[in-house]
């Protein structure tokens, strides 16, 4: 499994559905997979939405990716997502919808073959980072971040953001990695009024 695997099945995906340009929208580990996608297919990407971009190479990001292994190997799939929700969401909002937040890591629980899944693509996220040629990237790009994300530290998205040419990044304050959950309308919003401007 790699990124660069995972952007090809999408641009496959796409040509199956013979759609030749597409806006892309890709949270997490998605984020990379969609930035992986317009360095490869410029033609085909109109414009780019990265939210909460993974953590990329750095040594809090390798300190991050075996803790994350090591929760994986030592757990059962309940205290792995319960471990897992509790760095998913900001301090603010988990004490604020502690109900929304049990019903989440009640649903997200793993299956034994969903669990190797996860380690398969924490193997995956440990060795990505930003891609070299991400300077040549013209797509209109807007990321949005948390900076409460212990999961992909807003730090990792300024970053980003300071290498692509075209882009706005948007910080979510008191938001962890979940703000489609965390700060609803905001990201909505933006979204919206980024997908409204021309390019």
């Amino acid at each position: 499994m790699s990124v660069e695997l995972m952007a090809s099945d999408v641009k496959a995906v796409l040509d199956a559905l013979n759609i030749e340009k597409s806006v892309l929208l890709g949270a997490s580990m998605g984020a990379l997979v969609a930035l992986r996608f317009a360095v490869d297919y410029p033609e085909s990407a109109v414009k780019l939405v990265l939210v909460t971009p993974a953590a990329v190479r750095s040594r809090y990001g390798e300190w991050l990716f075996d803790v994350m292994r090591l929760l994986k190997e030592n757990l059962s799939s309940e205290e792995y997502v319960r471990a897992m929700v509790m760095l998913a969401f900001a301090p603010p909002f988990f004490d604020k919808s502690y109900g929304m937040v049990k019903e989440v890591s009640r649903m997200l629980t793993p299956s034994d073959n969903e669990l190797e899944q996860i380690g398969r693509q924490l193997s995956c996220l440990k060795d990505a980072d930003i891609p070299s040629e991400t300077g040549t990237v013209q797509t209109p790009t807007l990321i949005i971040a948390g900076e409460r994300d212990v999961l992909a530290p807003i730090e990792g998205a300024r970053k980003l953001a300071s290498k692509l040419r075209r882009c706005r990044l948007m910080s979510l304050p008191g938001v962890g990695h979940s703000p489609f959950v965390e700060a609803p309308e905001e990201v909505v919003n933006a979204i919206n009024e980024f997908l409204q401007q021309t390019a």
